[in-house]
Protein backbone atom coordinates (compact mmCIF):
# COMPACT_ATOMS: atom_id res chain seq x y z
CA UNK A 1 0.00 0.00 0.00
CA UNK A 2 2.87 2.31 0.80
CA UNK A 3 4.75 1.98 -2.67
CA UNK A 4 1.29 2.39 -4.45
CA UNK A 5 0.82 5.72 -2.71
CA UNK A 6 4.21 6.86 -3.46
CA UNK A 7 3.83 6.09 -7.01
CA UNK A 8 0.13 8.04 -6.98
CA UNK A 9 2.68 10.93 -5.70
CA UNK A 10 1.65 10.64 -2.26
CA UNK A 11 4.43 11.82 0.72
CA UNK A 12 4.34 9.25 3.45
CA UNK A 13 5.75 9.60 7.37
CA UNK A 14 5.81 6.51 9.13
CA UNK A 15 7.42 5.97 12.35
CA UNK A 16 5.73 9.08 14.27
CA UNK A 17 2.67 9.34 16.25
CA UNK A 18 0.21 12.35 15.29
CA UNK A 19 -0.46 14.43 18.80
CA UNK A 20 -2.86 17.20 17.89
CA UNK A 21 -4.43 18.62 14.57
CA UNK A 22 -5.58 22.42 14.31
CA UNK A 23 -7.82 23.29 11.70
CA UNK A 24 -8.14 26.91 13.03
CA UNK A 25 -6.72 28.38 9.91
CA UNK A 26 -6.58 28.00 6.21
CA UNK A 27 -6.37 24.35 6.04
CA UNK A 28 -4.99 21.53 8.63
CA UNK A 29 -2.25 21.34 10.84
CA UNK A 30 -1.16 17.71 11.68
CA UNK A 31 1.55 17.76 14.34
CA UNK A 32 3.60 15.58 16.11
CA UNK A 33 6.43 15.25 18.52
CA UNK A 34 9.65 17.27 16.90
CA UNK A 35 7.31 17.97 13.63
CA UNK A 36 4.17 18.94 11.68
CA UNK A 37 2.84 19.19 8.23
CA UNK A 38 -0.43 21.35 7.04
CA UNK A 39 -2.67 19.86 4.29
CA UNK A 40 -6.01 21.23 2.60
CA UNK A 41 -8.00 18.65 4.83
CA UNK A 42 -7.34 15.60 6.75
CA UNK A 43 -9.15 12.12 7.22
CA UNK A 44 -8.40 10.75 10.89
CA UNK A 45 -8.13 7.49 10.55
CA UNK A 46 -7.82 5.88 14.31
CA UNK A 47 -9.68 3.60 16.91
CA UNK A 48 -12.11 5.97 18.56
CA UNK A 49 -10.20 5.52 21.48
CA UNK A 50 -7.29 6.65 20.19
CA UNK A 51 -8.64 9.50 18.04
CA UNK A 52 -10.12 10.84 21.06
CA UNK A 53 -6.95 11.78 22.87
CA UNK A 54 -5.51 13.85 19.68
CA UNK A 55 -5.47 17.38 21.30
CA UNK A 56 -7.70 20.19 18.50
CA UNK A 57 -10.59 18.04 18.01
CA UNK A 58 -13.89 19.74 18.65
CA UNK A 59 -15.40 19.53 21.73
CA UNK A 60 -18.77 17.49 20.74
CA UNK A 61 -16.62 15.14 18.49
CA UNK A 62 -14.03 14.25 21.50
CA UNK A 63 -17.64 13.99 24.29
CA UNK A 64 -19.08 11.51 21.33
CA UNK A 65 -15.58 9.70 21.15
CA UNK A 66 -15.67 9.07 24.85
CA UNK A 67 -18.65 6.56 23.74
CA UNK A 68 -16.71 4.76 21.85
CA UNK A 69 -14.71 1.69 22.72
CA UNK A 70 -12.02 -1.09 21.41
CA UNK A 71 -10.69 -4.39 22.51
CA UNK A 72 -7.27 -6.00 22.05
CA UNK A 73 -6.59 -8.76 19.63
CA UNK A 74 -3.95 -10.41 17.31
CA UNK A 75 -4.00 -11.70 13.64
CA UNK A 76 -1.43 -15.17 13.10
CA UNK A 77 -0.01 -14.79 9.52
CA UNK A 78 1.19 -18.32 7.96
CA UNK A 79 3.39 -18.54 4.56
CA UNK A 80 3.10 -22.07 2.91
CA UNK A 81 5.28 -23.63 0.76
CA UNK A 82 2.56 -24.90 -1.41
CA UNK A 83 -1.13 -23.66 -2.08
CA UNK A 84 -3.51 -24.68 0.76
CA UNK A 85 -6.05 -27.22 -0.70
CA UNK A 86 -8.96 -25.74 -0.59
CA UNK A 87 -11.25 -24.17 -3.34
CA UNK A 88 -12.90 -21.25 -0.80
CA UNK A 89 -12.22 -18.01 1.13
CA UNK A 90 -12.76 -18.12 4.91
CA UNK A 91 -13.89 -20.85 6.92
CA UNK A 92 -15.59 -19.11 10.46
CA UNK A 93 -16.04 -21.67 13.54
CA UNK A 94 -18.67 -21.72 16.69
CA UNK A 95 -17.53 -20.60 19.71
CA UNK A 96 -18.53 -24.01 21.85
CA UNK A 97 -15.86 -26.72 20.69
CA UNK A 98 -12.61 -26.88 18.92
CA UNK A 99 -11.38 -25.10 16.65
CA UNK A 100 -13.45 -22.65 17.69
CA UNK A 101 -12.50 -22.11 21.28
CA UNK A 102 -9.18 -21.21 20.24
CA UNK A 103 -10.11 -19.73 16.00
CA UNK A 104 -12.73 -17.49 14.67
CA UNK A 105 -11.91 -17.44 11.38
CA UNK A 106 -9.13 -18.37 8.97
CA UNK A 107 -8.91 -17.12 5.52
CA UNK A 108 -7.05 -18.58 2.19
CA UNK A 109 -5.66 -15.77 1.23
CA UNK A 110 -4.47 -17.13 -2.36
CA UNK A 111 -8.09 -17.66 -2.94
CA UNK A 112 -8.97 -13.72 -2.34
CA UNK A 113 -7.74 -12.91 -5.71
CA UNK A 114 -4.78 -13.97 -8.25
CA UNK A 115 -1.34 -12.52 -7.83
CA UNK A 116 -1.86 -11.83 -3.91
CA UNK A 117 0.20 -14.96 -2.95
CA UNK A 118 3.25 -16.20 -4.54
CA UNK A 119 2.56 -18.39 -7.09
CA UNK A 120 3.49 -21.85 -5.39
CA UNK A 121 3.25 -20.72 -1.94
CA UNK A 122 0.18 -20.35 0.13
CA UNK A 123 -1.55 -17.83 2.79
CA UNK A 124 -3.50 -18.06 5.72
CA UNK A 125 -4.49 -15.54 8.24
CA UNK A 126 -5.80 -16.94 11.42
CA UNK A 127 -8.24 -14.66 13.57
CA UNK A 128 -8.27 -15.64 17.07
CA UNK A 129 -11.81 -16.99 19.47
CA UNK A 130 -12.84 -13.19 21.17
CA UNK A 131 -12.84 -15.27 24.58
CA UNK A 132 -8.83 -15.47 23.77
CA UNK A 133 -8.17 -12.47 21.59
CA UNK A 134 -7.08 -10.30 24.43
CA UNK A 135 -4.45 -12.46 26.12
CA UNK A 136 -3.14 -13.23 22.63
CA UNK A 137 -2.48 -9.24 22.08
CA UNK A 138 -0.48 -9.34 25.44
CA UNK A 139 1.17 -12.42 24.35
CA UNK A 140 4.88 -13.13 22.54
CA UNK A 141 5.00 -13.69 19.13
CA UNK A 142 6.01 -17.57 19.64
CA UNK A 143 3.22 -18.11 22.27
CA UNK A 144 0.37 -17.32 19.67
CA UNK A 145 1.94 -19.22 16.69
CA UNK A 146 2.11 -21.90 19.43
CA UNK A 147 -1.25 -21.63 21.16
CA UNK A 148 -3.14 -21.05 17.59
CA UNK A 149 -1.33 -23.59 14.97
CA UNK A 150 -3.26 -27.11 16.73
CA UNK A 151 -6.58 -25.37 15.58
CA UNK A 152 -5.39 -24.39 12.10
CA UNK A 153 -4.27 -28.15 11.75
CA UNK A 154 -7.58 -29.30 12.80
CA UNK A 155 -8.98 -27.77 9.79
CA UNK A 156 -6.23 -28.40 7.37
CA UNK A 157 -4.04 -31.28 8.49
CA UNK A 158 -0.55 -31.70 8.30
CA UNK A 159 -0.42 -27.53 7.53
CA UNK A 160 2.53 -27.59 10.35
CA UNK A 161 5.10 -29.03 8.32
CA UNK A 162 4.25 -26.46 5.47
CA UNK A 163 4.81 -23.43 7.56
CA UNK A 164 8.06 -21.40 6.32
CA UNK A 165 7.27 -18.14 8.02
CA UNK A 166 4.99 -16.89 10.81
CA UNK A 167 3.56 -13.25 12.01
CA UNK A 168 1.71 -12.49 14.92
CA UNK A 169 0.37 -8.74 14.66
CA UNK A 170 -0.81 -7.80 18.17
CA UNK A 171 -3.21 -5.18 18.04
CA UNK A 172 -3.79 -2.93 20.95
CA UNK A 173 -6.88 -1.59 19.63
CA UNK A 174 -8.10 -3.87 16.91
CA UNK A 175 -11.74 -4.58 17.50
CA UNK A 176 -14.36 -1.55 17.74
CA UNK A 177 -16.77 -3.16 20.17
CA UNK A 178 -20.86 -2.25 19.19
CA UNK A 179 -22.26 -2.81 22.83
CA UNK A 180 -25.92 -2.98 23.42
CA UNK A 181 -26.91 0.73 23.27
CA UNK A 182 -23.95 1.95 20.98
CA UNK A 183 -26.37 1.78 17.57
CA UNK A 184 -28.52 4.28 19.44
CA UNK A 185 -24.94 6.07 20.37
CA UNK A 186 -23.78 5.73 16.53
CA UNK A 187 -27.24 7.50 15.51
CA UNK A 188 -26.43 10.78 17.53
CA UNK A 189 -22.92 11.91 15.56
CA UNK A 190 -23.28 14.58 13.38
CA UNK A 191 -20.21 14.68 10.98
CA UNK A 192 -20.83 18.91 10.66
CA UNK A 193 -19.08 18.80 13.85
CA UNK A 194 -16.27 18.52 12.22
CA UNK A 195 -16.08 21.48 9.81
CA UNK A 196 -15.39 21.12 6.49
CA UNK A 197 -11.61 19.82 6.67
CA UNK A 198 -11.88 17.21 9.28
CA UNK A 199 -13.25 14.26 9.01
CA UNK A 200 -13.36 10.53 11.26
CA UNK A 201 -12.71 7.11 9.27
CA UNK A 202 -12.88 3.62 10.85
CA UNK A 203 -14.96 0.46 11.76
CA UNK A 204 -16.62 1.74 14.86
CA UNK A 205 -18.69 3.95 12.43
CA UNK A 206 -19.76 1.62 9.88
CA UNK A 207 -19.83 -1.89 11.33
CA UNK A 208 -16.80 -3.61 13.08
CA UNK A 209 -15.53 -5.46 9.96
CA UNK A 210 -12.82 -4.55 7.95
CA UNK A 211 -15.83 -3.58 5.00
CA UNK A 212 -16.98 -1.12 7.52
CA UNK A 213 -13.66 0.00 7.82
CA UNK A 214 -13.08 0.88 4.15
CA UNK A 215 -16.63 2.11 3.74
CA UNK A 216 -16.00 4.68 6.12
CA UNK A 217 -12.79 5.59 4.60
CA UNK A 218 -14.72 6.02 1.39
CA UNK A 219 -17.44 8.25 2.88
CA UNK A 220 -14.71 10.78 4.56
CA UNK A 221 -13.06 10.98 1.57
CA UNK A 222 -16.17 11.94 -0.11
CA UNK A 223 -17.37 14.17 2.54
CA UNK A 224 -13.78 16.22 2.35
CA UNK A 225 -13.82 16.28 -1.89
CA UNK A 226 -17.98 17.73 -1.68
CA UNK A 227 -16.70 20.61 0.91
CA UNK A 228 -13.34 21.61 -1.19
Amino acid sequence: MARALEAAGAELRTGVGVEALDASGDGVVVRWSGGESRCDAAVVAVPGSVARGLAGLPAPVVEWLAGTRSAATATLALVLDRPVDADYFGLSFTRKEPPGDRLAAVCVEEQKRVGLVPAGQGLLVCYPAPAVAGSLAAAPPAEVLDFLLPAVERVFPGARAHVVRAKAYRLPDGIAVFYPGYARHLARFDPGWLGRKLALAGSYLVSPTVEGAVRSGEAAAERLLRAA
